[in-house]
């Protein structure tokens, strides 16, 4: 009897267990039946905590809280919960904002039956892994702020809310089943660690994985005809970075899921393309020309947010008749083949008579009767070069067109080049890719072109500039990203080179720099990957910040005696660049440290610890370090910040060079410098070397204008027999400076004027600044009454005996006077 007694508990138990059945129901030991009947609370709470609430509709319960047991120390005793699949024989089948902020809870085992969750872990940071099993419906914030969550499975779920998974920033692995139709707005927010996901069928929100910065692999098991993608979904993540470097569009799996920021152009080809996501372009702000090839029917939805300006369909079959609904912008569109337009599609338009609309030849003149904007024939071959075959208006200004479809602003006696537009044959190919710019357009000279102008196109492959222009420069970002040309042919009138003019343009092999040609600015030719060797002109002054960096095919470089400036990464990762060259030794000279890493010839330099020299001009000292002997009969200029902020040079000896320029050892770790022979020294070699404590200065008359100022760590300064001159502002600014020692017997010139210097101080400003100064010696027996305006009460002056007296009775001093 007992053995049966005990086999019948052990059975009611279980059935407890399994249909929710409360604990007092069952009573181990007894011969208590349970009794399946129709009663269940509206509310209840069980042994966990977890609360529960009947919806008297479904006769379904919901889980609404948690209450928390806490011991006597305070400490929460319930953190591993479990929810039921039933209670009262009644489906648990929802999860409200029960759990939200329990920072104690590390394990949630969730009953078959939940279907749909809501806040439910929010904040929940001690949650490592979580298996939904049939829950369909991650609600809104279901676990936004779980820091530490990891893994997830979900293979039944269909939808993911707004925020559901944002900042889960360890969460790595989300195991997504075959039934998921959209991703709302922000629902992986900020999951950085994110690098895998299975897409939805249907639709993506704004920001959904934005800041999933690992995110590098996504993809469907299902799409449908009509998908969604909304703004800035993808942004900061590795998917769109690739895009983005590649200027193409995000695509997974024959779908165009978002169009980069950066994108100019975008093509849409059927063949690798079988859907544009609805709201694809929303992210591509810059995009000024879409083509569409190999593509039967065009929808409205392709379009939603698209900005560009110029459309090009080829062979359509179909197009629903408002198209053009989400093209605002468009103000050119070229249409191939038979499809049909009707004045309703162009109605869509704001303003359809900005519209100039491009088909076959035997379709104008039926389209124009019927349509409210222009009508042109698609040109089936190139017109001559420079035919001017229509007026045109640019910003209300007069202007003409060419036949290349170069667009001339009239100026008033002087044209500027404001536009191209391109033209197309029947076969969608572009009919300007050798582009011709004339000298003068109606007799009046070229002299000015807009920003801007050329960017982006592809198609052209070389760029001829007419002999008797007077066009003085190459506009900003006029040729950027023409990643198919390869020759241009420049104008000798031109004498700058504005910024990012030819950057991007890596198919360029070939071009000319005029013989006027005074500054290229920055990253004007950066990424130009096919240019190789580079002989600048006679009169160049400047190569600004940038402008070849990247440049991977340059293997040579030569400068004349004009160069004065190479600006920061000038030359940054010229990997095959093995020769520089100048011809003459400029008066003057910086160059930016880093202009050259990344080169063969500066690591040829830097593997013998040597700087790198060329044609007797130092262009780069940081590679060096310990001690660096510099002589006049291999060097005879220090190029300006050619040391700077160097870290490794600790000691410097200067013999015998002739110029050595401004801030030269700008920010350097030296420790000691001995400079003997030098002819002249610009202002500041040494600003702002904090280890710099000594300074030994010989063979040379004269100290320049401000040419020790603001070395912000030198204590002491020894000066040579034949120094007898200092400079305005020689040792200005050198605030920790304490003891200055002259060695010549001749009388001490202090200057009181410089040519740097618009205004005449009343005083020389030696040693303005240096409120340590304590102590200077001079060897020299002549009187100088300058010394009033040099010294300072604190200040100490050493003199030999003979002069003491004189000095001190001397009212132009009023700093202390001592005997050597």
């Amino acid at each position: 009897m007992k053995k049966h007694t005990k086999l019948l508990t052990g059975f009611l138990i279980g059935i407890s267990l399994a249909f929710g059945v409360p604990g007092a129901m069952v009573k181990a030991g007894s011969y208590y039946t349970a009794k399946v009947n129709s009663y269940a609370p509206e509310k209840y709470v069980d042994e966990q905590g977890i609360c529960y609430r009947l919806d008297g509709n479904t006769e379904e319960y919901s889980v609404t809280d948690f209450e928390q047991k806490y011991d006597t120390s305070g400490k929460p005793i319930i953190t591993q919960v479990t929810i039921p699949d039933m209670v009262y024989f009644r489906k648990v089948t929802k999860m409200e904002k029960a759990f939200a902020g329990h920072k104690e809870l590390t394990f949630v085992q969730i009953g078959k039956n939940i279907r749909e969750t809501r806040q439910t872990f929010e904040g929940c940071t001690g949650l490592k892994e979580v298996d939904l099993k049939n829950v369909q419906t991650i609600g809104d914030r279901t676990f936004k702020g779980c820091d530490t969550l990891q893994k997830v499975v979900a293979k039944e779920v269909e939808g993911i809310g707004q925020q559901a998974f944002m900042n889960c920033g360890a969460l790595q692995n989300i195991n997504i089943g075959y039934n998921l139709n959209y991703i709302s707005d922000q629902a992986f927010y900020n999951c950085k660690k994110l690098s895998k996901i299975r897409l939805p069928k249907d639709s993506i929100g704004r920001e959904s994985f934005k800041n999933c910065i690992n995110l590098s692999k996504a993809d469907f098991y299902k799409r449908s005809k009509d998908y969604t993608v909304d703004k800035n979904a993808f942004q900061n993540t590795k998917l769109e970075k690739k895009a983005k470097k590649k200027k193409r569009p995000l695509i997974v799996q024959k779908t165009l899921i978002s169009v980069p920021y950066n994108i100019k152009k975008v093509s849409i080809d059927g063949k690798k393309i079988s859907c544009v996501a609805s709201g694809a372009f929303l992210s591509g702000t810059k995009v000024n020309m879409v083509t569409i090839k190999n593509v039967n029917n065009i929808h409205y939805n392709m379009f939603l947010g698209c900005k560009t300006k110029e459309l090009v369909i080829y062979n359509a079959k179909y197009m629903d008749d408002n198209v053009f609904e989400g093209l605002a912008r468009l103000k050119i569109a070229t249409i191939t083949g038979k499809v049909s337009i009707t004045s309703k599609m162009i109605g869509y338009l704001k303003n359809p008579k900005k519209l100039t609309l491009y088909v076959d030849a035997s379709r104008v003149n039926t389209l124009q009767k019927k349509l409210k904007c222009k009508v042109r024939a698609i040109s089936k071959k190139k017109i001559v070069k420079g035919a001017f075959y229509q007026d045109t208006s640019f910003q209300g200004n007069k202007a003409v067109e060419d036949g290349q479809g170069i667009v001339y602003q009239d100026n008033g006696g002087t044209y500027s080049i404001v536009g191209f537009k391109q033209k197309y044959d029947a076969n969608g190919n572009a009919l300007t890719v050798n582009l011709v710019i004339p000298a003068k357009i109606n007799d009046c000279y070229i002299t000015g072109m807009s920003d801007k102008v050329f960017a982006d196109r592809k198609e052209i492959t070389s760029v001829i500039f007419e002999n008797g222009s007077e066009l003085v420069e190459i506009s900003k970002e006029a040729f950027r990203g023409c990643n198919k040309l390869e020759k241009v042919v420049l104008p000798n009138t031109i004498t700058y080179i504005q910024n990012k003019a030819f950057m991007d343009c890596t198919g360029l092999k070939d071009i000319n720099f005029p013989d006027n040609l005074y500054a290229i600015l920055d990253s004007a030719f950066r990424n130009d990957v096919s240019l190789q060797n580079i002989h600048f002109s006679q009169k160049l002054n400047l190569v600004g910040y940038h402008s070849f960096e990247n440049c991977t095919g340059i293997t040579e470089i030569s400068f004349a005696s004009k160069i004065r400036a190479i600006c920061a990464k000038a030359f940054y990762q010229c990997k095959a660049l093995e020769k520089v060259s100048i011809s003459n030794v400029p008066e003057s000279l910086n160059v930016s440290a880093d202009a050259w890493n990344g080169t063969k010839w500066l690591t040829a330099f830097t593997e013998k610890n040597q700087p790198a020299i060329a044609n007797g001009v130092l262009l780069c000292g940081t590679n060096v370090e310990g001690k660096v002997v510099l002589n006049g009969k291999d060097i005879k200029l220090i190029a300006g910040y050619s040391f700077a902020k160097g870290k490794k040079l600790k000691e410097l000896q200067i013999t015998g060079v002739d110029h050595i320029g401004e801030n030269a050892f700008e920010e350097n770790a030296l420790q000691s410098a001995n400079i003997k022979n030098v002819k002249k020294m610009d202002k500041e070699i040494f600003k702002d070397t904090k280890k710099l404590t000594k300074l030994s200065v010989s063979g040379m008359k004269k100290i320049n204008y401000m040419a020790f100022a603001n070395m912000r760590g030198l204590k002491k300064v020894t000066l040579g027999k034949d120094v007898s001159v200092i400079g305005l502002r020689a040792f200005s600014g050198c605030d920790k400076l304490v003891s200055v020692r002259f060695n010549t017997t001749k009388k001490v010139t202090w200057e009181c004027k410089s040519e740097q210097e618009k205004t005449i101080p009343i005083e020389p400003l030696t040693f303005a600044g240096c409120r340590n100064l304590r102590h200077v010696y001079m060897k020299s027996t002549a009187f100088s009454k300058d010394m009033v305006h040099v010294l300072g009460r604190k200040v100490t002056l050493h003199v030999p005996q003979k002069v003491v007296k004189k000095y001190r009775k001397s009212a132009f001093i009023n700093c202390k006077v001592a005997a050597l």
